[in-house]
């Protein structure tokens, strides 16, 4: 078995970072096309909100709790309007993962070139 050297364990990490990034990019895509958002919907937004609630379901006020917001019903039926609302809800953290993606693909390509010279 031929040993690897440092620069060819370098772009093979780097090449698996950027497979992985790329995966997590459509798998956001997906489940805000499939779902309208990232995270499941939320009946509060805070503490007080919670407690507002446990109050009114005291006998006589209210009898249930509201009912979360369908974010999936407020995203468009129809490609590729449902694919450009995805994309556009998810687009901070697609942000992320593109500066990510980019110091990946930099590492990679400087351990090329470190190969490159090592084989000469």
């Amino acid at each position: 078995m031929i040993p690897l050297s440092s620069s060819a364990r370098e772009t093979a990490q780097a090449e698996l970072d950027l497979a992985r990034v790329r995966r997590a990019k459509v798998a956001l895509i997906e489940r805000a096309s499939a779902f309208g958002e990232l995270d499941p919907p939320q009946l509060f937004g805070t503490v007080t909100q919670i407690i507002r609630a446990i109050h009114a379901l005291e006998p006589g006020r209210i009898s249930s709790l509201p009912e979360p917001i369908n974010s999936s019903a407020t995203m468009p039926p129809q490609e590729p309007y449902r694919l450009a609302e995805a994309v556009r809800r998810v687009l901070p953290e697609l942000r992320k993962l593109d500066r990510y993606e980019h110091r990946a693909a930099v590492r990679r390509d400087q351990a090329v070139r470190a190969l490159s010279v090592e084989s000469v």
